[in-house]
């Protein structure tokens, strides 16, 4: 009887090791359960801010745009045949003076006596012709044209990166985000 009490004494203390080590164990448990939450909470408040942040910056997105000038700075060859038509009407109206002294030699020639008599004869001429006419000048070419044009241009560039595909991506992700803060909040 006494080894069976002895027994009984030995499972009691056994039992109550076992006990204690599994209160122990629990506790440790409860410990590291709780350092996780404590851990979980925080990372959940910093992905709540980062997102908030986040969030933010992609609100802005919007108004964004890329500036870019691009120099273009080249010689463009121009080689071209310019046809030119032009039926031109000119006027022309002026009084020329003519002004003049004719010399001229004059021979009379008298038949019935057989004579011929050479005249000297200078007469002046003072006249004022008018002129009033239209002269047509009627143009018709082919002009070659072959040159090089200097292009040196200065062109900005304004893109507005939500009218781009990038824009529909970003609001995408930003209804992503939303919906990733609103289940970290709950």
């Amino acid at each position: 009887a006494r080894i069976v009490i002895l027994l009984l004494i030995l499972l009691i203390i056994l039992s109550l090791a076992l006990n204690v080590y599994s209160i122990w164990q629990l506790l440790i448990f409860r410990d590291q359960a709780w350092a996780q939450q404590q851990r979980l909470q925080h990372l959940q408040q910093v992905a709540g801010e980062t997102l908030s942040r986040t969030l933010e910056e992609l609100e802005t997105f919007d108004q964004a745009t890329i500036e870019y000038t691009v120099q273009i700075s080249q010689h463009i060859p121009v080689k071209a045949v310019v046809p030119f038509q032009e039926n031109l009407r000119v006027p022309l109206q002026a009084t020329i003076p003519i002004s003049e002294e004719i010399r001229t030699e004059v021979v009379f020639e008298i038949s019935q006596l057989g004579l011929s008599i050479p005249l000297d004869i200078t007469f002046p001429l003072a006249l004022e012709v008018p002129v009033d006419v239209t002269v047509p000048i009627d143009i018709d070419r082919q002009v070659p044209v072959s040159t090089t044009v200097p292009l040196h241009v200065r062109v900005p560039i304004v893109v507005d990166l939500a009218e781009t595909d990038l824009g529909r991506y970003v609001e995408l992700l930003k209804q992503s985000l939303k919906d990733v803060q609103q289940a970290l909040s709950e």
